[in-house]
């Protein structure tokens, strides 16, 4: 079942990807096909030779024409890979990152249009409200130093009386 695991670990390098190329796609099914051919040449090496096991001689000739290996194979990597694939969507769908967001963007060009636009309105509103909140800060201000200078001409007028 090491055949299985490779698999996984194939198939689970495939999904962190995050850049396919060509290259990309030709060094995943490399990487699988020489695990078979390794897997063959490995286990057609004659005991004779003195590098040979007894205990795989032969097996992966005759284990590959098994369909039920073949079926064991696409189960379990089916079973390993499903619950990240499902934990992926939903993490994706229901709880994006901005990474997730940024990328979403960059995908459709009408919908980023649209955000940046959003965008845009928002900071034009806010740079109107920070400009009204300025205002009234200078009216308030003034509004102070009048009362302060009210204050001391009162001040002063008590004590010349």
């Amino acid at each position: 079942m090491f055949t299985a695991l490779v698999t996984i670990a194939t198939v689970k390098m495939m999904i962190e990807t995050k850049t396919w190329t060509s290259w990309t796609a030709v060094v995943f099914f490399l990487s699988l096909l020489l695990w078979f051919v390794f897997a063959i040449v490995w286990s057609a090496i004659p005991l004779s030779l003195g590098w040979g096991n007894d205990d795989i001689y032969q097996v992966a000739q005759y284990a590959f024409r098994m369909p039920v290996m073949w079926f064991i194979v696409m189960f379990i990597v089916w079973l390993c890979v499903f619950p990240e694939l499902v934990f992926r969507y939903i993490r994706r769908m229901y709880f994006p990152t901005r990474l997730h967001v940024i990328e979403e963007l960059e995908r459709y060009s009408e919908l980023r249009a649209n955000f940046i636009d959003d965008v845009k309105q928002h900071l034009a509103q806010q740079a109107l409200k920070s400009n009204k909140g300025d205002q009234l800060k200078s009216r308030q201000r003034y509004g102070f130093v009048l009362l302060f200078v009210c204050w001391i001409i009162w001040f002063i007028d008590l004590l010349l009386l």
